[in-house]
């Protein structure tokens, strides 16, 4: 990952999470209780992991495997940290770092936005 697209957001015991600069500007449009308990929540999964009991389907799912854009036809699983309408997708890198690489402060239906995730899927996999 060229680490000057990307911006380190929390740092822990097992973890990283990165953010590409675009996602950490609006970032700052989310409302600030969301965006605390994100941020909260990206702090549990950098020190503890996926282990952390916690971060359960409510903080941070699976949202599926996307195209990476690519001729060659493989797929990037994307997740999301999730607190009330922010989401933040991305995947992890190898070693299991995560980067978020899409962002949606004002998500108003249960189901994920789509092309939202679809564009993770091709920032992320740029990013490699």
């Amino acid at each position: 990952m060229n680490q000057s697209d990307c911006i380190e957001i929390s740092k822990g015991e097992k973890h990283s999470v990165w953010l590409t600069k675009q996602v950490s500007k609006n970032l700052e449009k989310a409302s600030p209780k969301d965006r605390a308990r994100c941020l909260k929540y990206m702090g549990f999964f950098a020190n503890d992991g996926l282990e952390y009991l916690h971060l359960d389907d409510t903080k941070f799912k699976k949202q599926g495997d996307f195209s990476n854009g690519k001729p060659d036809g493989k797929k990037i699983p994307v997740f999301a940290f999730k607190a009330y309408q922010l989401r933040i997708y991305g995947s992890f890198l190898p070693g299991g770092d995560f980067v978020g690489t899409e962002i949606d402060t004002g998500k108003k239906q249960d189901q994920a936005n789509k092309s939202k995730l679809k564009a993770a899927a091709k920032k992320f996999a740029a990013l490699l």
